[in-house]
């Protein structure tokens, strides 16, 4: 028996000799030798033990090994089986069962409302069983994942991390690249009082000035023509990112023509692209989106949970979608997203970093639901943005 079946996983919990006798498993007993050398070759911080980011990658990576393994989540240790929900994205949240009805935890992670017919993977058609079999072909050597920054908690744990891979095998027809695969996020786990997980969220007053310093540094952001006269930010520092691609700086922004263009940057080739922030300026995309939504397209802050300096929130954009998008009729139905961020504040309390975390694809999906002008007759090749990339 391997190294971690006999006396442990260095990164888990609940993996000795004696647990995995005793234990019911999904799949067999998992061996996580092959993803450990992944994640010490790959990673870009080593923890000091008993540090925060230390205890909340173990934990993470000890209750992803229970859901996905455990067959009895009578014999779940990280969680509370009756008490436990999963959210993703701002979506339903699901009970232990639902999860189990869905198809597992590939399918609760990538559901998507986008029609069926863009769908690169389509939780609606696959099983645990093949879900598994599907990414384990595709990452031969694992998924990891590594904490990147802890906010706050326990018993509201708030973190950052990054999840990465090679793709050396084929997915879905599609040839293996050799290359990575890697993606950010930020998550929320909420401990009960004998630090079992019971509310995961992938997602007063501080509330209310959080919300209106958001709001006016997006005003600023969208409507100032120099820079110099935001007082919101500092210029010369600020740096804004989404999804943990590159950070932009104020002039970079300006370059690529506006927020909306770098609030949707997406790595998927222009067949693809539902907008392509490419080819649009800060005049036509500004020009999209208010036909589109002419009453606009309305933030709220659903709950703050640290800061400042650094301020982390949840938040929520919705707005109805009475103007045409991109050829598609308008629907009038409510478009909306969720997501988080990070404000970081300098000492005069001026914004000198953003990060937003959100999937671009729940708002795409909402502009495409209504009759395309364009649509040809011939069959509409499958693409999908329906995770950030």
């Amino acid at each position: 028996m391997a190294t971690s079946a006999a006396t442990g996983d260095k990164y888990r919990d609940y993996l000795t000799e004696e647990d995995i006798k005793n234990t019911k498993w999904n799949f067999g007993p998992p061996n996580y030798d092959v993803v450990n050398k992944l994640f010490e070759e790959g990673r870009t911080n080593i923890w000091p033990e008993g540090s925060p980011e230390e205890k909340v990658q173990r934990l993470v990576k000890t209750w992803e090994m229970e859901l996905v393994n455990k067959a009895d989540p009578n014999q779940y240790k990280t969680l509370d089986a009756k008490k436990f929900k999963l959210g993703v994205n701002g979506r339903k949240f699901l009970t232990l069962e639902e999860i189990v009805k869905v198809g597992g935890s590939y399918n609760v992670f990538l559901q998507t409302s986008l029609p069926p017919s863009l769908r690169f993977y389509d939780p609606e058609e696959e099983t645990a069983d093949s879900s598994q079999t599907l990414f384990k072909t595709t990452f031969p050597r694992g998924f990891a994942v590594e904490i990147l920054e802890v906010y706050s908690g326990p018993p509201k744990t708030v973190y950052k991390f990054r999840h990465w891979g090679f793709m050396e095998g084929p997915f879905k027809g599609h040839a293996p690249t050799g290359e990575k695969v890697e993606f950010f996020g930020m998550a929320i786990f909420e401990l009960d009082e004998n630090s079992k997980v019971v509310q995961i969220w992938p997602v007063g007053s501080l509330e209310e000035k959080v919300q209106r310093l958001v709001k006016t540094w997006e005003m600023e952001l969208v409507h100032k023509a120099d820079p110099d006269e935001y007082k919101t930010v500092d210029a010369e520092k600020f740096k804004f990112g989404v999804n943990g691609r590159k950070f932009f700086t104020l002039a970079e922004i300006i370059n690529i023509g506006g927020g909306y263009n770098a609030f949707l940057q997406t790595s998927l080739p222009k067949s693809l692209r539902l907008y392509n922030s490419e080819e649009e300026t800060a005049g036509s995309s500004q020009t999209l989106f208010k036909t589109t939504f002419p009453r606009g397209f309305v933030i709220e802050i659903l709950q703050v949970y640290s800061g400042p300096p650094v301020i982390v929130y949840k938040f929520r954009h919705w707005g109805f979608m009475e103007g045409p998008f991109k050829g598609h009729a308008p629907t009038g139905e409510k478009v909306e997203f969720f997501g988080m961020a990070i404000f970081e504040l300098d000492e005069h309390s001026k914004i000198v970093k953003v990060e937003f975390f959100y999937d671009r694809g729940e708002l795409l999906a909402g502009l495409i639901k209504g009759k395309n002008s364009n649509e040809s007759t011939e069959e509409t090749p499958s693409g999908c943005p329906f995770i950030s990339s």
